[in-house]
């Protein structure tokens, strides 16, 4: 991959770490901790098992390029997320987009570790740090979830000016 992207995670990685609503979740339960970071490591283990695991090596198989791979396979785990619809509403479809734009800025992920465990680790974290302002039985807003959006927002800026230069020399990740 290409330098900038090696970027990605790290980026997300920062802002997980700084996103997280410690002060709420210092207000929780113990046990109410524990589910958040097992709901974290299994969101992250199976969701990146499924698109950029499986996905991946499908899109790769029928010999797309890379940037069509991590394209599609972002598609494809924004459309899941539409079956939130039968709960939320129209607004699941607002979602089904952001899911896609994360699932593209994860796929660098993947690339940059050559392993699905950095993948993995980072989803984990970075949906525990979302959903760290959603427990208990009084959700907060916080810093931490400005930071996220705004970081997406740079991330598809960066996304839009340097597209062209995803890209590498060499085959994706090695069947």
């Amino acid at each position: 991959m290409r330098r900038w992207t090696r970027r990605v995670p790290i980026s997300m990685i920062a802002v997980a770490l700084v996103g997280l609503n410690y002060g709420h979740l210092a207000d929780q339960s113990a046990s109410l901790m524990a589910c958040l970071l097992l709901l974290g490591v299994f969101v992250g283990v199976g969701e990146e098992l499924m698109f950029r695991g499986i996905g991946v090596h499908v899109f790769q198989r029928a010999g797309l390029t890379e940037s069509k791979v991590a394209l599609y396979s972002s598609l494809v785990f924004g459309l899941v997320h539409v079956s939130d619809a039968f709960g939320q509403g129209a607004q699941a479809l607002v979602q089904a987009l952001v899911m896609s734009t994360s699932g593209y800025f994860f796929y660098p992920r993947l690339r940059v570790g050559g392993v699905i465990l950095l993948p993995i680790l980072v989803h984990g974290l970075w949906d525990t740090s979302l959903i760290s302002n959603l427990v208990g039985d009084e959700p907060q807003a916080s810093l931490g979830m400005v930071l996220v959006a705004l970081l997406k927002v740079v991330l598809i800026v960066v996304l839009l000016v340097k597209r062209r230069t995803i890209e590498t020399a060499s085959p994706a990740i090695p069947n």
